[in-house]
Order: C-alpha cells, then structure tokens, then sequence
C-alpha cells in the first residue's frame, strides 16, 4: 500500500499516556472520553492490537471529554490523571470504562481505592482539580491544531493512509499511525479501524433517534 505524507494534528508528547516502545513503527493516538460508549467499545480492540503486535505499536491515549453530552467526562479525566500522578493511569484507565454508568465523586473515589491510590492524597488533588487544566487541553490543542493550515514541513512523516481514527470523530484527523519504514499499517489495525469506524457510527444514530423521540 502506498503511503503518505501527512501529519498529526498534535504529535506524540513526552507527557502522554502509553503503552508500548516509544520508537514503534505504529503508533495509535486516541482522543476518548471515558463516559462514551464507542470508547468503551474500543477498549478491547486496542488491547487486542498491543497483544498480537508487542513491539511494533504504541498506543497513546489523550482526553477528549464532551461536556455537553458527557456531564461526568471531565471528573472522571481528573480522576485518571490524579491516578497517573501516582503512577496507576492504566488501572484507572480500565476501572472508568468496567463501570462507566457509574462515575460520580463517590465512585470515582472507590474505584481509586481499589486500585490501591493513596486516597488522602487523592481526595485532597480531585478538590483542588488540580489536573482540570490537563485533562481539557489535549482536546484544545487537537482541535487549535487541527484548524490550521499545514506547512510541508509539518507533513514531512510518512504515514500509512489507513490510520487509527478518533474513537468518537470529532476531529477532521486527529489521529494516525506513524510508520517508520514507510511500511502500511497491519491488517488487525485497519480491521480495527473498519470496526471503530462501525460502532461509532452505530453510536451517533441511537443518539440521533434519541433526540427525536424526546
């Protein structure tokens, strides 16, 4: 498969959350909301490309909350990111989408329990929301980026055409699969662009139904 010179609309930070070797020949950025169901969906997808390709992927993920639809997004990032503080994001990671009908404080606060955060410490950040700023600005960044016009230096990375998409699709392309051998992404992630693609769509028509009936 040919590739293509295209660019991220935000490259890979050494802030980010991943998983996987930082120089893989693929890397996976998804922009989620951990109140959506189609990131939820996704979830195993990705744990399903880390496994069948160790080695050969990185998987980032950045916050995308959508606060209108989402009122408990934007807690629940904070509460990742108090999480990652004591090195524990991945845990938290997988708590918020088992039990994503349930995100309130109380919960949020159980689940870092169990997870074995310091909750003292936990419970003194998520007040003073410390991490609000983090976990709202890769979604601005994204979105800033993603307006403005790219220089030809910008796009100089060759990148497989089929790329990992936005779990949830707000972004014209926010989301890519860097290749370093200019080689096209495997086939299990271009699968599992046709699945994310499936659900989310699936996803944005229930909402849509949804809206008529009320």
């Amino acid at each position: 498969m040919k590739t293509l010179p295209i660019a991220l609309a935000v490259p890979p930070q050494p802030t980010d959350h991943r998983q996987g070797p930082v120089h893989a020949r693929i890397t996976m950025i998804e922009y989620g909301d951990f109140e959506s169901a189609a990131c939820r969906a996704a979830a195993p997808t990705t744990l399903q490309c880390l496994e069948r390709y160790p080695g050969r992927l990185q998987f980032i993920y950045r916050h995308f909350p959508a606060e209108e639809s989402h009122p408990h997004a934007v807690l629940a990032a904070e509460a990742a990111e108090a999480a990652a503080a004591q090195d524990k994001f991945w845990e938290m990671h997988d708590a918020l989408f088992r039990h994503q009908a349930r995100l309130g404080p109380k919960d949020l606060h159980r689940y870092a329990v169990e997870i074995g955060l310091d909750p003292v410490r936990y419970a003194a950040e998520m007040d003073d929301h410390i991490y609000l700023q983090r976990s709202t600005s890769t979604a601005h960044a994204a979105a800033t980026s993603a307006r403005r016009p790219r220089s030809s230096s910008a796009a100089s990375t060759r990148t497989s055409r089929r790329a990992w998409t936005d779990c949830s699709r707000r972004l014209p392309r926010p989301c890519g699969a860097t290749a370093e051998s200019g080689h096209p992404a495997p086939a299990t992630v271009r699968r599992a662009v046709r699945r994310q693609r499936a659900i989310s769509a699936s996803a944005d028509n229930r909402r849509s139904t949804s809206s008529r009936l009320l």
